[in-house]
This record gives structure tokens, C-alpha cells and sequence, in this order.
């Protein structure tokens, strides 16, 4: 269904902080809406974002909805990266090897060039990408929510193990980060 990659947004950026997916097809509202047409889509995204989001409990009832507020492009430089991203993806889907197989741009369209133009369409469109994670830091700083061995500060017993507890965003998927911790929990569990 897709390939992707990871590259720097600019020569300034020491590691690379995009990842690409590139869809054979149009993939409209996460699948739920089919596509009136044919094409393809290379989706370019920032693995480092700055902006920080919140999840705080909503009532002492277990089963109320969390408050979640994401806080997409609260930091200038995430917008400047996701404009950065365009800007590469535009010079990938113009390389010779794929104008038999262009067409026009959907999204933002060709002539959204200034960065108030992209940012427009960066503010209208931004979403997770399946991938959240940080939302319970391992460390050892005030706000870190579990330690070193994956134990919930404060609570006896009770260990956190999955990509919540990830202090920041790996410049990967996060499966296999995942899975790592995954292994590293039975260990310490097990001794």
C-alpha cells in the first residue's frame, strides 16, 4: 500500500526530522470517503514537534472522557517545519522519474506558495498520524510520570509500558521503539 522514508526538512537540521508516506491512491478523510478520481499522495510530516499537549482527568469517574487538547502548531517552529516539509515533498513528486504520473496538486495546490498560504492550509489540515506518544515521560525530573523501571510515581505496583512513556518523539515509527520497551519491562518485571 505505501513506502516512506525519513529526510531532513533543511540542510540546518542536524538529524532527519520528516517522515513520508507515499499512498499509490488517494486516501481521503483516513479512508472514509472515496475519492472521486485517481492519483497518488506523499504525505510529509515533522517527527520533532515542539508544541506540547495536555491530557488531565475530566471527573474522579473512571469511565468520563479525559480532557485532550493536542496543541498542534502552538510552537512557531512546528509550522515552519511542516512548511518545510511541503517543500521537500514538492521537490520529491517533481523529479523526472514520476512526471509521466503527475497531475495537479490536491493539497495545498501548486499556488499556495507564500507561507501565509501554507500556513493556511497547514492550520486546516493538521492532525496525528496514528503515532502519539509521550504522554506518561519515563525520567527523573518533576514531570516525569513513571521512572527509570517503567513504576507509576506514587503508586505501588503499577507499571506504564507502551509509547506513553517515551520522554520524546523518536525519529522513527513507533513500533519497534515500542517493542523494545515491551522487552526491557519483562526483564525488569522478571528480574
Amino acid at each position: 500500500m505505501e513506502a516512506g522514508g525519513f529526510a531532513k526538512s533543511s540542510p540546518e537540521r542536524e538529524i532527519a526530522n520528516i517522515q513520508f508516506h507515499f499512498f499509490p491512491s488517494f486516501v481521503i478523510d483516513h479512508g472514509l470517503v472515496n475519492p472521486s478520481s485517481h492519483g497518488y499522495q506523499l504525505h510529509a510530516s515533522p517527527n520533532h514537534p515542539k508544541s506540547r499537549g495536555s491530557i488531565r482527568l475530566n471527573s474522579s469517574d473512571p469511565y468520563d472522557y479525559p480532557k485532550i487538547l493536542f496543541n498542534y502548531l502552538e510552537h512557531e517552529d512546528d509550522l515552519r517545519q511542516t512548511r518545510e516539509c511541503i517543500h521537500v515533498a514538492r521537490k520529491i513528486l517533481a523529479q523526472p522519474s514520476l512526471e509521466k504520473h503527475s497531475g495537479n496538486e490536491v493539497g495545498p495546490g501548486s499556488d499556495k506558495r507564500t507561507d501565509e498560504e501554507l500556513n493556511e492550509y497547514i492550520r486546516s489540515k493538521a492532525e496525528t498520524a496514528y503515532h502519539p506518544c509521550g504522554t506518561c515521560k519515563m525520567g527523573v525530573d518533576e514531570m516525569a510520570v513513571v521512572d527509570e523501571s517503567l513504576k507509576v510515581k506514587g503508586i505501588q505496583n503499577l507499571r506504564v509500558v507502551d509509547a506513553s512513556v517515551m520522554p520524546e518523539i523518536p525519529s522513527a515509527n513507533l513500533n519497534a521503539p515500542t517493542l523494545m520497551i515491551a522487552e526491557k519491562a519483562s526483564d525488569l518485571i522478571l528480574n
